[in-house]
C-alpha cells in the first residue's frame, strides 16, 4: 500500500496490488471482528480515490458490514467473531 498526497488536505491511498486490502481484512477480522474489519477495509478502499465522498463511504461501509453479518455469521453460521472480544 502506498500513501501519497495530491494536496496538503487530501490523502490518497493507492494499493500497490489488489490483494493489499484483502491482507488488511485478513489480519484484522480475528482481532476486531467482522463488523469493524469490514468497515475499516471499506473506508480504506474509499480513500483510494480523490473523488470519494466520505459520508457515502461510511454509509456503504455500515451497509456492507450489516450484509456480511447477516450472510456469513447468521445465515451460513460461520464461526467468526462479529464483534471484538474484550
Amino acid at each position: 500500500m502506498v500513501l501519497t498526497s495530491s494536496t496538503a488536505s487530501h490523502l490518497i491511498i493507492a494499493p500497490s496490488s489488489n490483494s493489499d486490502f484483502i491482507h488488511v481484512f485478513a489480519f484484522t477480522v480475528e482481532q476486531f471482528g467482522l463488523v469493524l474489519a469490514t468497515i475499516l477495509v471499506t473506508i480504506l478502499g474509499g480513500l483510494a480515490s480523490p473523488q470519494t465522498r466520505f459520508r457515502e463511504v461510511v454509509i456503504a461501509a455500515i451497509v456492507l458490514a450489516a450484509i456480511a453479518c447477516v450472510i456469513f455469521a447468521w445465515t451460513i453460521g460461520l464461526p467468526i467473531a462479529v464483534w471484538p472480544e474484550i
